[in-house]
């Protein structure tokens, strides 16, 4: 599986405010230019910058989402949709990569002790819209990407987590639901429940977690398994690669079963 969409000019989480129409108003409205873009990401003489804070326990950082009930929320799939027909013009089948709605939610801060888990019924809508153009597009499946389901999570969150994928589980692509940064802990069986067409688990910082994975997908489901480790330029063990990707198979069987990085 090649992803798509996972170049940035800055920031990850910026492109995905772009994507769903979620940029401070302050910076005004419109479809965003690269130079407003850059106006969010870095201090301008007009405005002052949006703020960073480190992307989990990595040394990258991201700009934080800033919630409010004004916010336009319509989608702009132009860069998503146009790497993926780019790439598909060169005979590439890519599968995009989003953040995904819930952790895009829990990664920002609400305006005046706003709750933000409050928008979700308005971005499903968006995310929808998004993944139906995909689809219009012919992407059969899509990464969506929900680090934080690696983290302790409020009563609020989980009932999040179970609103949202249940509101997408009608899309009309595949959706790889991908948790990275750690073991799912107390939140496994959330993740599992999630009817996803398939999940990604860290199995470098998680090994223990992959086997009570597999055993709680059901048999359609597709368990990437994050065997390589994405946080360092050495080689991996391969002996140890493998014999964890056969124990998987074993259970599951060779097509339930993909191999990834971390």
């Amino acid at each position: 599986m090649i992803p798509g969409n996972d170049f940035s000019f800055y920031d990850q989480v910026l492109d995905a405010l772009v994507l769903v129409g979620a940029t401070p108003s302050r910076f005004g409205g419109g479809a965003v230019t690269l130079g407003r873009y850059f106006q969010m990401a870095r201090n301008s003489s007009e405005q002052t910058a949006m703020e960073m804070t480190k992307w989990f326990d990595t040394n990258y950082h991201y700009l934080v989402p800033e919630w409010s009930a004004e916010l336009a929320l319509v989608p702009d799939t132009r860069k998503v949709v146009g790497e993926f027909k780019e790439a598909l013009a060169l005979g590439i089948l890519t599968r995009p990569v989003l953040l995904g709605p819930v952790s895009l939610l829990l990664l920002g801060k609400g305006a005046e002790g706003w709750e933000p888990l409050s928008l979700l019924p308005r971005l499903l809508e968006v995310y929808k819209l998004v993944l139906q153009e995909l689809a219009a597009a012919d992407a059969e499946w899509v990464q969506i990407d929900e680090p934080c389901l690696v983290t302790d999570l409020s009563s609020d969150a989980r009932a999040a987590y179970r609103k949202a994928y249940d509101a997408l589980s009608g899309s009309p692509v595949k959706l790889m639901l991908t948790t990275y940064f750690g073991s799912l802990g107390d939140n496994l069986d959330l993740a599992c429940s999630l009817q996803t067409a398939g999940l990604h688990v860290d199995a470098v910082r998680g090994r223990g977690q992959v086997m009570e994975a597999a055993g709680r997908l059901k048999p359609e489901q597709t368990l990437s398994v994050g065997c390589i480790d994405g946080r360092n330029i050495w080689l991996a063990d391969l002996d140890r690669v493998s014999a964890l990707l056969n124990e998987v198979m074993q259970l599951r069987g060779v097509g339930a079963v993909q191999a990834a990085p971390s």
